[in-house]
């Protein structure tokens, strides 16, 4: 599958930012490659864990998609 094999090539290139929190919570920005966001529901919205751990994205557990 081509979902697949994008997901392997460009597993390298996720960018992840460095973590940082406030009072409340942790936080981390994570950036897909181009080649990764044809993959992104349209419209934008809200992706669920099983969502962006299905586009290669690697969290701990606990983390949550937000905008």
């Amino acid at each position: 599958q081509q979902k697949t094999a994008d997901i392997l090539k460009y597993a390298d290139d996720i960018y992840y930012s460095d973590r940082y929190d406030d009072d409340e919570h942790e936080y981390r920005h994570v950036s897909l490659p181009e080649g990764l966001r044809k993959y992104l529901p349209h419209p934008m919205r809200i992706l669920t864990e099983a969502e962006w751990r299905g586009l290669g994205v690697r969290q701990s557990l606990g983390w949550v998609h937000f905008m």
